[in-house]
């Protein structure tokens, strides 16, 4: 322990304190710790010392120093138990550090140092400072235990298809209503980077569809069925768009689509004759070789209905099961039947006009059915070991995707201009959804006890760098743009990377969370999303106090993964 300041010592702090003030004031922060510095060494036992160093630090706005002041603070504290300013500074830090309890204690205790009767200018201000700084870390404690409330009491069903009901619909808050009142800002200041543009426009498709399913008019014990046959090309030109526009208006639209889809098929098969391979329970091996059979007796215009109904209803079928039925296997069946038909079809009809042909064999169709299927692949191996040839077989779609991306970028012209939404869901979202496809792939592989260590650390790496490249080609306010950033941190924790970059990549995702939810919160995959923020958040909160405790540091590797370890209690 240093001996006491003498009188003289004293006086040359003072002095120096009086020179690192006026270069606090001049905005010369690093300057003035310089003097604080210099003066606690003198005398040491002067909490002002502290705290004004402190003050100096926090200035500079970063996670370091803020931790730095913190030190200063609590030292400051322990010399002066009622030094209240030294108490509303740690409530703020902590209100930073989102440590909402702490800070309410730190406040507490500030005004409570104060006097009660009288207060000079200088403590009414600090006073009104520290119920500003409690009111709001209430609220946004609140705020966060009433959002983790709904989500313990949320269903654990995962579907993605949900019957939205008619007072939702109503309120004017799902993600393209939000989508639809921010469209004429976006335009008056030409933002385009923006999810809105691709929910908006798939669900202006999707409700045309809709509208044309309940126009469908079945007469009960027979009689003329009337219909429009456009009503299945709507639904999945909206679900290639976007496939979180599907939604159920009404408890009985599974069953009018379903009279849909068999409409549209009796027609087909009026015209046609016995054409067993129509519909869903067709193969992509039968309908190739019936299709240019067909295509010589009836003609293109029979025959490319026929194609349309067919891959069209696999798509409509394999979204049911992955989103409804939970059975991601299925899916896969019906988008890989599509798949195989449309790129056979696209080789083998490669000299025949997408007038003729249909518009299902053009390369964003295809594209968006490539999605379809790489959504599906990581459905069924999220909680399955994926062997080396399916891994391989997954990069190769999701390499295709992005060299088909590259290869042929978007052409406007007069006759066919390419609104923002259809640029974004047929080349941005594809490659964002192959760069993520490829991270989820080495994620999967790191996972694999059995490998060795210097093959996990690279398969994390690259988990990392294509999750990344995923997230700086999304939407900055879509949600899987938010849902990106909490994945790359895990893996970050899982790599050992040091604990200033895992602050920073949670404060990326505190930034990113109120910017996604303008758009998404009433989205029927934001409880997913908000699920990992927590997650998040928890992880972040335990960082924050374990280096306040003493129990790491900054600058030293993270060893634990993504896990909440014990750091032990309280600040004293």
């Amino acid at each position: 322990m240093s001996s006491p300041a003498t009188e003289d010592d004293k006086r040359k702090a003072e002095a120096l304190k009086a020179e690192g003030n006026a270069l606090y004031t001049q905005g010369k922060h690093q300057e003035a710790c310089i003097k604080y510095t210099e003066a606690i060494q003198l005398d040491g036992d002067n909490a002002v010392l502290y705290a004004n160093r402190a003050a100096a630090t926090m200035a500079k706005k970063e996670i370091e120093a803020s931790l730095i002041a913190t030190f200063d603070l609590r030292m400051a504290t322990q010399l002066d138990k009622k030094y209240a300013k030294a108490w509303g500074r740690l409530a703020s830090i902590f209100k930073e550090f989102h440590m909402y309890d702490w800070s309410i204690d730190a406040g507490n205790q500030a005004i409570s140092c104060l006097p009660t009767a009288v207060l000079s200018s200088a403590e009414s201000k600090l006073k009104e400072q520290c119920e500003k700084n409690i009111q709001a870390a209430k609220s946004e404690r609140q705020k966060e235990l009433d959002i983790r409330s709904s989500l313990l009491k949320a269903s654990e069903d995962n579907s993605r298809v949900r019957v939205i009901p008619a007072e939702v619909v109503k309120s004017g808050q799902l993600p393209w209503d939000k989508a639809r009142a921010l469209r004429d800002v976006l335009s008056a200041t030409n933002v385009q980077n923006s999810s809105a543009w691709i929910i908006l426009n798939a669900h202006e498709e999707f409700s045309d569809g809709i509208k044309m399913v309940e126009e469908l008019k079945w007469p009960e014990g027979g009689g003329l069925i009337r219909g429009n046959l456009n009503a299945i090309t709507y639904i999945t030109n909206a679900v290639l768009r976007d496939q979180r526009v599907f939604c159920l208006s009404s408890p009985d639209f599974v069953k009018k689509l379903d009279m849909q889809v068999t409409f549209e098929l009796q027609i087909i098969k009026n015209e046609v004759g016995q054409c067993p391979w129509a519909g869903a329970k067709g193969e992509a091996a039968t309908v190739q070789s019936e299709a240019m059979n067909l295509v010589k007796q009836k003609g293109w215009d029979i025959a490319r209905r026929a194609l349309s109904i067919t891959v069209r209803t696999w798509i409509l079928n394999g979204l049911f099961a992955l989103n409804a039925g939970g059975d991601a296997r299925e899916a896969l069946h019906f988008y890989n039947n599509a798949l195989e038909v449309l790129e056979w079809g696209a080789v083998k009809w490669a000299n025949i006009s997408t007038e003729d042909r249909g518009a299902i064999f053009k390369r964003t169709f295809i594209r968006g059915v490539k999605c379809l299927c790489m959504g599906a692949y990581v459905s069924v191996y999220h909680s399955a070991e994926i062997k080396p040839d399916e891994a391989e077989k997954l990069k190769g779609i999701a390499q295709d995707v992005l060299d088909d991306v590259d290869t042929h970028p978007p052409t406007s012209t007069p006759s066919e201009p390419l609104d923002i939404g259809f640029l974004h869901a047929f080349w941005t979202q594809p490659a964002v959804v192959a760069y993520s496809t490829l991270g989820f792939i080495h994620k999967k592989l790191a996972g694999d006890k059995r490998m060795k260590l210097e093959s996990r650390d690279e398969d994390l790496l690259q988990a990392q760098v294509n999750y990344i490249k995923a997230f700086e080609r999304s939407m900055p306010d879509d949600e899987n743009c938010l849902y990106w950033a909490n994945i790359v941190l895990q893996i970050m924790a899982e790599r050992e990377v040091p604990l200033n970059l895992l602050l920073l990549q949670c404060q990326l995702v505190r930034k990113l969370l109120p910017v996604c939810s303008m758009i998404w919160e009433e989205g029927a995959g934001w409880e997913r999303v908000i699920r990992l923020c927590f997650s998040t958040f928890d992880f972040e909160r335990m960082l924050y106090q374990g280096l306040l405790n003493g129990a790491w540091t900054l600058e030293e590797p993270w060893m634990h993964g993504f896990t909440i370890v014990d750091v032990g209690g309280p600040l004293e």
